[in-house]
């Protein structure tokens, strides 16, 4: 079963987004708005958010001595009635450690869609840069690397060559830099 969401105007999404923020971000280190919303498009079909979970430790077993760790925004967002699973584009639920697809209902009847990926320290910033866009943006990107024999590693923040060395990228600056690009602001990529 396909579920069906309408556009968004941008000021609205930058006011959902905003709430999400305020909402989520006791139970993330870091958490900031991608996608559609961080481009500033007219209308946007959902909310993207990045963010740095929280990480607790509970310990259990029968001498207390068995480490758990566990995440509070699962906890949080699983246990909260304004969030729902949403299903991907093929009707599965998609909801795991790296990426979150979920329905925010602020209001009832408002079905808001909504994009969670986890990313660390390292990563953050090439997470966001790819999680922003847009498609053609991205594509670009990557065809662009792999005519200079390499390949882009989101998670590991770095594009790789043939050989395995590893060039670690540390700004969306230095991305389009490195590739002989010329930098796109958000607003700019498509």
């Amino acid at each position: 079963m396909q579920q069906e969401f309408f556009r968004i105007k941008l000021e609205t999404a930058k006011q959902i987004a905003t709430e999400l923020v305020d909402i989520l971000s006791p139970h993330c280190e870091r958490i900031e708005v991608a996608g559609s919303v961080r481009r500033k498009k007219p209308d946007v079909k959902d909310i993207e958010l990045i963010i740095i979970p929280k990480v607790e430790v509970e310990f259990s077993g029968l001498f207390n001595d068995e480490e758990n760790l566990f995440y509070p925004l699962d906890r949080f967002i699983l246990g909260d009635d304004r969030f729902d699973f949403r299903l991907n584009k093929n009707g599965h639920r998609m909801y795991g450690e790296k990426n979150k697809l979920i329905i925010y209902h602020p209001a009832p009847g408002v079905n808001i869609p909504v994009d969670i990926f986890a990313a660390n320290d390292e990563n953050f910033m090439m997470v966001k840069f790819v999680r922003t866009g847009g498609a053609e943006n991205n594509l670009q990107v990557a065809r662009k690397a792999n005519s200079l024999g390499m390949n882009l590693r989101i998670y590991e923040s770095c594009f790789e060559d043939k050989r395995g060395y590893k060039y670690r990228m540390n700004s969306e600056e230095q991305i389009y830099k490195f590739l002989e690009l010329p930098y796109l602001k958000a607003e700019e990529r498509k």
